[in-house]
C-alpha cells in the first residue's frame, strides 16, 4: 500500500503464486522483506518482488522436505 494524506490509501500491487496448478502448493507461507525487495515462499515457489516497482524480479520452483 502506498500511504498519503491527500490521495489516502492505494494498494500499489499484489504478489500471488497463483501460476502453479495444484491449489495448495499455491498458498504463500512466509514473506520475508530484505532491503528493497519482497521474498514470497510457497510450497510450490519462491518469487522475489520488488518493494517500490511492485514488479517480479525472479521467481524459482522449490520442493519442500517434510519428514
Amino acid at each position: 500500500y502506498h500511504l498519503d494524506i491527500e490521495e489516502g490509501i492505494k494498494l500499489k500491487g499484489k504478489i500471488t503464486h497463483e501460476e502453479e496448478l495444484n491449489k495448495y502448493d499455491n498458498n504463500i507461507e512466509r514473506i520475508i522483506r530484505i532491503r528493497d525487495n519482497f521474498y514470497t515462499l510457497s510450497p510450490a515457489m519462491l518469487k522475489v518482488t520488488n518493494i517500490e516497482s511492485m514488479q517480479e524480479v525472479e521467481e524459482g520452483t522449490c520442493k519442500l522436505i517434510k519428514n
